[in-house]
């Protein structure tokens, strides 16, 4: 990922439309490679002093519209983590997270026991 998209940057700096996919593959390619690089991606948006402003902006969607890990997963690690099912802890549970970022997702859901709704 890292060298292509490297190389592929001093074709698409000379053309706008170009930087800009090209800014968007980098973004994904911080998603798609892990937490660590998602937090250079953050720590990247906000120096605008150090990199481009149209190339911050962009970045700044990882601060909280990371592409989310499947529904799956999450229920995953629910259960490993909350020692039950997804329906056998929550009566309601929202299956779109309400934020996604370098780390987490957070969801929202109403426990089963006490009836109190909650941010997971």
């Amino acid at each position: 990922w890292f060298l292509p998209l490297a190389t592929m940057w001093f074709v698409c700096s000379w053309d706008h439309t170009l930087y800009v996919w090209w800014c968007k593959a980098f973004k994904k390619m911080l998603e798609i490679t892990g937490p660590a690089f998602v937090k250079f991606g953050q720590w990247a948006a906000m120096r605008s002093d150090i990199f481009p402003k149209e190339f911050c902006d962009i970045l700044s969607d990882l601060h909280a519209h990371v592409t989310p890990h499947s529904l799956r997963h999450t229920k995953k690690l629910i259960k490993e983590n909350l020692g039950g099912d997804v329906d056998e802890l929550f009566t309601d549970f929202n299956p779109e997270p309400i934020g996604s970022g370098s780390i987490a997702q957070v969801y929202f859901a109403k426990l089963k026991d006490t009836g109190e709704e909650v941010a997971i």
